[in-house]
């Protein structure tokens, strides 16, 4: 089970002081969210397959509730969702993204090659690099490489963490709040995980 061993840890240490200081004064403490809200929710899909029929049912239901949604494309689906099409989205609130495939095993040079190339296809098309990515079967090569990569195109958070029953990787904070890739020598690096 992925237990957020981190997060029980800094929950026990409020509470002790919390309890060591019950006393004397309130210790101040930081709210996870704005305006006070127990939870956020990000609502998003891969377009794998999806035709034009599915996004627009996708955005129309969101809309509906007032919540704005995210998608991500592969780059055989550009012709289903146009340029006008993204633009009106973005109007809206919602987003459209690259949802990159390169195969099961890419070597990270391969990965990176293609990463750049199809960002800047998206780019031309849309006239934009999305501000977040997810990658088809999230595929992940190396450690922190291709977020490193994704932030040097300009992409500013990885949607690829992805733990479960059956992964054989994806651990997560457990805070559900984005945080910033770390490289193996603690240096952050300028792109967000969730």
């Amino acid at each position: 089970k992925n237990t957020p061993q981190a997060d029980l840890h800094r929950d026990l240490l409020v509470r002790m002081i919390c309890w060591a200081t019950e006393k004397t004064k309130a210790v101040p403490r930081v709210w996870r969210f704005p305006n006070l809200e127990a939870a956020g929710a990000m609502m998003d899909g891969d377009g794998d397959a999806a035709t034009k029929e599915i996004f627009d049912l996708a955005f129309s239901t969101c809309e509906e509730f007032g919540v704005p949604y995210s998608t991500y494309l592969m780059e055989d689906q550009f012709d289903v969702i146009t340029p006008a099409d993204a633009k009106a989205l973005r109007a809206k609130g919602h987003s459209v993204g690259l949802h990159p495939w390169l195969g099961p095993y890419p070597s990270l040079a391969e990965f990176e090659t293609y990463l750049k190339k199809a960002f800047g296809n998206f780019r031309d098309r849309y006239g934009y690099v999305p501000s977040a990515s997810r990658n088809h079967c999230v595929i992940w090569t190396g450690w922190v490489d291709l977020p490193r990569v994704e932030s040097e195109i300009g992409v500013r958070m990885d949607l690829n963490g992805y733990p479960g029953c059956y992964f054989q990787s994806g651990v997560q904070s457990g805070t559900l709040l984005p945080v910033k890739f770390m490289d193996a020598s603690g240096k952050l690096i300028d792109i967000y995980s969730q």
